[in-house]
Order: C-alpha cells, then structure tokens, then sequence
C-alpha cells in the first residue's frame, strides 16, 4: 500500500505514514493515514489516493474497523476484503463501482455502509444480512429499484437514496422501525403512500424534488421530525394533518411549489426556527404565524403577497426577514418590534412608505430595499446604529435624512436609479472613512 501511495505522489517516501485523530472517521479526516492502537491498525483512509485497484496486504489488517476509501477509481471489490472481520464502517463513496458483491453480506459486524457517487443500478438483497447496520447511504447512483428484504435491517438508523432514478419502493420500506433520517429526494416516485405515517422514529425526512402533487393525510403522524424538506415539487395544499407535526424545530421547507396559502395550524410550530416558503403563489399569510416565536429565519421571497399580517411582529426572535419579489405597499407597524432582526430584504415589491418607528430595528445590519417605490425615508432611519449595507437603489427618492452620514458602521450606501437632484454633500464625509456610496 505504501508503494502504492508512493506512487501516486500521496506519500512521500522519507515520511512515516501519517496519524488520523481517534475521532476523525468522516469527511474532515486527513486524506491518507491511519490509527494504531496495540500495535493494530484500526482505522485507515485512503482517500482521493488514484487507487483502481487495492494490495492484497490490507487483508493482514485484522483488527480494521474502519476503512475510508472515498474517491478513488475502484471499479470492483476484491473478495479477500471479508477477512477483515472486524469492520464496522466501510466508506466507498464516488468511485466507479458498478456493482455490490453479494458477500457484502458477510460484513456481520458492520455499522455504516457509504456508497454515494457511484454509477450502481442494483443493489444486493444480501445487504439485508447486515442485521447490525445503523447507516447506510446509496446517493447520486442509478438505482431504479431498491431489494424488498432491506426490511430486514430492524436496526437502520439512516437511509439516504437521494438523486437516483426510483420510480417506486418497496412497501418494506415503511416497515423499518427504528428509522430515523429517510432521505429520497431528487427521485421520481411522484407520491407517498399512507404507510409513510409508520415511521413514527422519523427525525429527518427529505423527500424533495419528487414531483409530489399531494401529500397522504397519515403525514401527521411523523409527530417525532424535526427537519422536514418538501421542497421543488408541485404541492398546492398541505394535509389537514399537516400541523400535528409539533415537533418541527430546526428547519421547515417548502419553497418551489405551487401553494397559495399556509394553513392556520402553522401556528402550532412553536419551536420551529427556520421556515422557507419561496418561490411559491402565496397572497396572504395565516395571522397564526406570530405564534411561531422561535423562528430566528423567515424567508418568503418570489410570491404574491400584497400585505403582512401584523402579528409578524410577535416573532421577537426572528433575526432574518426576506419578502422581496413580492407585491407588498406597506409594512405593518408592528414589523418595527422586531428588534432582533439583522436582515430586513424588502426589494422589489411596491412599497411607498416605511414605519415611521423603523428605527427601533436596532440590531439592524443590511436593510435593502431596491426596485420599491419610495420618496423618502423616515427620521428614525438615522437611529439605525448597526446598519452596515444600506440600498436604495431604484426607488423615487428626492430627499435623505442628513444623519445617514452618521450611521457608525455603515459599509455600503447604494443610492443609484433614484431621483436625488444632486449627491448629498455628506456623502463624502462617509466615503472619507471607507464607506463605499454609489449614486
């Protein structure tokens, strides 16, 4: 191996091999090295080395557990690997297998299986033999079918089948109790059974860019997600279940559908922090969304929304509000209670006129506001001491409140496209001390 290495330009030939840390199994390990421990390898990487082929020596490794081969050109598996009886995770992502060999299954002790990036069709129904299995990941493949008897892995954690060529699943698939992360987005599978409701363990469902027009109502008994991704598909309503999904708390997105409305039951999202609903039709929102106030993000933008509700400005920790590309005229008063908020992306909508208290935002960082249609700014701008990136462009302004020049941190004042009959004298105070201004 170390010839090998030697090479291949991936070890040079004064240097010892290089020492992985005892933690470091995944991505951010270094790409060649290895830990001892008693005088036995027990993990070795041999990532990004060039390697089409493996030295039968690595067989002598018996006490290995964990194997990283990521990226490689391994277009085959010699049969001498299942004497290392001892290995518990075993990564071969993005090399150029074509198939698994059956006796992947003798792998008893096995706990992690990657196998993303490779051009597979099929896999093997031995996989259901690695009744020890937690985690197994088959991503950006072309696999047009997965085996019936995966249902066998009673103790499968995560399942991730992103970006292949699934048109359907095996129903044992809902059979898999435990289950916790399922990820089968970027598939064709155009819907979801009511069986989907079985998996009750689900902390983690992706199961965007499917083509998914509806989704079954059992969806409500996924009470245990906490991250939820439905995004890119072509759902116009959600399910009246949909808010009995209470345990949603990290991220909820919904972006690149065809929905017109959020139902009420949102509100029922009390310690969700991250909701996207982009680039979608909706022309209101339910009153029911300030009682999600533990949102920190809020992103909105690409819809039709022609008001917000004022109960917005009960999410006092929110610290990120994108509306733009929308039809709004105004912003409710309440939006200026939002004092956590550290940015405001209002562009391209019709708005005429701020909150007269915009500036008790005072944690305000980027405030953009293109492409809208106001004349001018209220007092309280100046009182926004935080504000760093300031655009105005392409609005109807003829006038600004001279204290923007003493906005302490401001980096950017983008005032082009408007109707200034002249640059105001103070904006060379703030291109003194470094502050970019484009007029």
């Amino acid at each position: 191996l170390r010839r090998m290495l030697e090479q291949r330009g991936r070890l040079r030939s004064d240097a010892p091999f290089p020492e992985l840390m005892r933690k470091s199994t995944e991505s951010a390990l270094a790409e060649v090295g290895a830990w001892v421990k008693d005088r036995s390898v027990v993990k070795l990487a041999i990532r990004h080395a060039g390697l089409s082929t493996l030295p039968p020596s690595l067989s002598r490794l018996s006490g290995l557990k964990h194997l990283d081969l990521t990226g490689n050109g391994l277009d085959g598996l010699p049969p001498w690997l299942t004497d290392l009886v001892e290995l518990e995770s075993l990564f071969l992502d993005r090399n150029a297998l074509r198939d698994v060999p059956d006796w992947i299954g003798n792998f008893d002790r096995l706990r992690e299986l990657h196998i993303d990036g490779n051009p597979l069709s099929s896999l093997p129904s031995t996989l259901s033999r690695l009744r020890r299995l937690e985690v197994l990941s088959v991503c950006t493949a072309r696999l047009s079918s997965i085996p019936e008897e995966l249902s066998r892995l009673k103790r499968l954690r995560l399942f991730r089948l992103r970006a292949n060529t699934l048109t359907t699943v095996p129903s044992s698939l809902w059979q898999l109790p435990g289950l916790e992360v399922l990820d089968i987005g970027e598939n064709p599978l155009a819907a979801l059974p009511d069986a989907i409701g079985k998996l009750t363990e689900l902390r983690e469902l992706y199961v965007h860019s499917m083509g998914l027009s509806v989704l079954p109502n059992s969806f409500g008994e996924l009470r245990s997600l906490h991250t939820l991704d439905l995004g890119h598909n072509e759902l116009v309503s959600l399910p009246e279940s949909f808010g009995a999904l209470t345990g949603l708390r990290s991220y909820l997105y919904l972006s690149n559908n065809r929905l017109t409305a959020l139902p009420d039951s949102i509100g029922n999202f009390v310690e969700l922090r991250y909701l996207n609903a982009t680039h979608n039709r909706l022309v209101s929102l339910p009153a029911a969304i300030g009682r999600m106030r533990s949102l920190r993000e809020l992103r909105l933008y690409h819809n039709r929304l022609r008001l917000l509700p004022s109960s917005l400005g009960e999410l006092v920790q929110l610290q990120e509000l994108h509306v733009s590309h929308n039809e709004l005229s105004f912003l409710p008063q309440s939006l200026t209670g939002l004092t956590e908020l550290h940015e405001l992306r209002l562009s391209d909508n019709a708005i005429t006129v701020l909150p007269e208290s915009v500036g008790r935002l005072q944690n305000l960082a980027v405030l953009d506001l293109r492409n809208n249609r106001l004349r001018s700014l209220p007092a309280s701008t100046v009182q926004l001491q935080n504000l760093r990136f300031l655009d105005l462009r392409a609005n109807d302004l003829m006038v600004l409140p001279d204290g923007i020049a003493t906005l302490p941190r401001l980096e950017k004042l983008d005032l082009r496209w408007n109707k200034l009959r002249a640059a105001p004298r103070w904006t060379q105070a703030l291109e003194a001390r470094g502050c970019t201004v484009l007029i």
